[in-house]
């Protein structure tokens, strides 16, 4: 009799505590509410050849809002509101905004553009606050003299690349090395395996060499007795932190701080 009467407390004893527990697909709650506020910021442009430009030239930098399911900034889908930038203290306000998720674009003729990529706005009293830094496009040309030269009598070490510019300036220039394994090695994102290295010009001179070691490709991903494609770009002087952004397709940047470019001939590694 005491067993059964154990055993029949523990029965009731699950069937409580089961029919107590929390239900695993609830109904989902109200959204919560949305807010509005203002998204402002200073904008800062530079020539090409790194020089910070005085707030006056920010005059035509235009500064386009849209919304999360545009992330590429480009043309008018998406578009939710776009500001000029004032050109005399350089800033851009956007009010009015609603709690979202958002892309700005910034540009300006003759400037890469620049992203601030899906980001969460909230709403806020206090302006939510986003700067960017546009570098002028170069302008500049150049010619790289008989393709790439590899030095295989030199312990197969080293890579050299050499050039020319056809007018020398009294200020340094620079060229981005992209690599590849495929001869349509660009600096699109995807087509690029690594931006191998920046050969600087210097100011006065027309003409331009460097040499890269051969375990710098292979850092970059690529193997030994593999071909090697390389494809250099006319770069601003800091196209690595202006007018660049990622690309979320590839986890590789975008530059848009650069000029025309010249392929070289490819090596075998």
């Amino acid at each position: 009799m005491k067993n059964t009467s154990t055993i029949i407390f523990l029965i009731s004893t699950a069937l409580f505590f089961g029919s107590c527990s929390k239900p695993q697909n609830g109904a989902q709650g109200p959204a919560g509410p949305s807010y509005t506020g203002s998204i402002s910021g200073h904008v800062f442009l530079y020539n090409q050849y790194g020089d910070l430009q005085p707030d006056s030239i920010t005059k035509g930098v235009r500064v386009l809002l849209y919304n999360s399911s545009n992330t590429t900034g480009i043309g008018t889908v998406g578009l939710i509101d776009s500001a000029s930038v004032n050109p005399v203290t350089g800033v851009y306000s956007i009010g009015n905004v609603s709690t979202g998720l958002y892309t700005l674009a910034f540009r300006d003729t003759s400037y890469g553009q620049n992203l601030h990529e899906n980001f969460q706005f909230l709403g806020s009293t206090q302006p939510l606050e986003v700067d960017s830094k546009l570098s002028q496009v170069p302008n500049f040309t150049f010619t790289v003299s008989d393709s790439v030269h590899f030095n295989s009598k030199a312990n197969d070490t080293v890579v050299y690349i050499y050039g020319t510019v056809p007018v020398a300036t009294l200020q340094n220039r620079d060229l981005v090395v992209f690599i590849g394994n495929t001869s349509s090695v660009s600096s699109t994102p995807g087509s690029y395996s690594a931006v191998l290295t920046t050969i600087s010009i210097p100011g006065g001179q027309t003409a331009f060499t460097t040499n890269i070691p051969l375990n710098s490709f292979y850092q970059a991903g690529l193997n030994p007795g593999q071909m090697a494609y390389i494809n250099v770009y006319a770069g601003a002087a800091n196209y690595a932190n202006s007018s660049e952004y990622e690309n979320y397709a590839t986890g590789q940047t975008t530059y848009n701080a650069l000029g025309v470019s010249a392929v070289a001939n490819p090596v075998k590694l």
